[in-house]
């Protein structure tokens, strides 16, 4: 079987969709490696544990496999939940919402959130971004951390580094100027952004 083949095969069994990996010449590095291209590391070891013992890979390479994504997976997202909490607390402190968007919010709906590849942190803070911003500089500025900088260059958001993950804080849900349709969807958006009222408790907040 080609490493293509099952890499789908094995990525709709570690979404918890079924399939069926045939007994045969299983290339193991190569899927291994083309995992790694599509960030699938994690997902696809989940698929291998849906397979019986004599499809799954050879044991050193599956422990090798299992220690990578405790590691590179499963640790650097339990930081990501504690930089998000953190975050989303101080701006509790002072008076502002946060929701989170994209990465952290889809990797909720994923069978294993902790198996999905986590990267910046995009947030819109229900309009008061700027404020936001100019709260937590003044906080920085107040603790002497002189290394603290908002970049304000983007058109679509501002750019700042919090517990080691790079924050995105959005002007707007989508980028309105790349199509003229994303104005009147961004309209939309803001309109259903307003209601606050679904939230979730990250365990890590203190």
């Amino acid at each position: 079987m080609k490493a293509e083949e099952a890499l789908l095969k094995l990525t709709r069994l570690g979404l918890g969709h079924s399939d069926v990996l045939e007994n045969g010449n299983i290339e193991w590095p190569a899927i291994k490696v083309l995992a790694e291209k599509q960030g699938l590391t994690a997902i696809v070891l989940d698929g291998i544990e849906c397979l019986p013992e004599e499809l799954r890979p050879p044991k050193v390479l599956l422990l090798n496999w299992i220690g990578e994504v405790m590691q590179n997976y499963e640790a650097r997202y339990t930081e990501y939940e504690k930089a998000i909490s953190s975050l989303a607390g101080f701006y509790n402190r002072h008076g502002y919402k946060m929701m989170v968007l994209k990465g952290y919010t889809c990797s909720l709906d994923w069978p294993k959130p902790n198996h999905r590849p986590c990267g910046d942190i995009d947030i819109w803070q229900f309009g008061e971004q700027k404020e936001a911003d100019a709260a937590l500089d003044a906080w920085f500025k107040s603790s002497k951390v002189q290394e603290f900088k908002i970049d304000k260059s983007r058109h679509h958001h501002t750019v700042f580094e919090w517990d080691g993950f790079l924050v995105e804080n959005h002007y707007d849900f989508i980028n309105v100027y790349h199509h003229r349709s994303n104005v009147e969807l961004e309209k939309i958006f803001k309109e259903l952004g307003k209601d606050d009222s679904h939230f979730l408790r990250v365990n890590h907040l203190a």
